[in-house]
């Protein structure tokens, strides 16, 4: 999941040429805080404690859900799609406000 996240932010900004990269894009911000949200929570623990499993998995296969949908809409070059995309799914949630996924570590990310 993280992989599909950073592939697809760093294919995205290739694309972009290097002034947008340099751009807020808030797409790429969501698609980072889905990957996030996948992986950095404590799903596994309450699964494998069995404490709330069915809404740990849950919410882990819905971030995983949106990350893989915004990252499809970037890679096929629907723009305006995955622009609505990352919004609804920032609104479902409304975590990280924070977040700029061009300070990522990367071919073009900036310092951390």
């Amino acid at each position: 999941m993280v992989a599909t996240a950073l592939d697809t932010i760093d294919k995205s900004r290739d694309t972009l040429g290097s002034n947008a990269a340099d751009l807020r894009n808030r797409v790429h911000d969501q698609i980072l805080r889905e990957a996030l949200m996948t992986v950095s929570s404590d799903w596994a623990f309450m699964v494998s404690k069995d404490t709330a499993a069915g809404y740990a998995r849950e919410r882990a296969h819905k971030h995983a859900h949106a990350t893989r949908e915004i990252a499809a809409a970037v890679a096929e070059g629907r723009d305006s799609a995955a622009a609505r995309l990352a919004d609804a799914w920032n609104r479902a949630d409304n975590l990280f406000p924070g977040l700029d996924a061009r300070r990522l570590p990367g071919r073009h990310g900036g310092p951390l």
